[in-house]
């Protein structure tokens, strides 16, 4: 008998502390939860996650504190 992984909302990829986040091939954010998105603004889901890098300054800087 084959064993069968059950997920849950304590599996490794599932932890609340761990950011994630799902990029689609043309860098459109599908899926993150609150971590990634507190992290770096573009990984909202429905956002493209390049437009900011490129055209907003504000949002550069204010990812890329330096």
């Amino acid at each position: 008998m084959a064993s069968q992984r059950r997920i849950s909302s304590t599996s490794p990829g599932h932890s609340p502390g761990r950011a994630s986040a799902a990029v689609a091939r043309c860098a459109c954010c599908i899926a993150a939860n609150a971590l990634a998105t507190e992290l770096n603004p573009s990984f909202a889901p429905g956002l493209n996650t390049l437009r900011p890098m490129f055209l907003e300054e504000a949002a550069k800087r204010a990812t890329f504190v330096n």
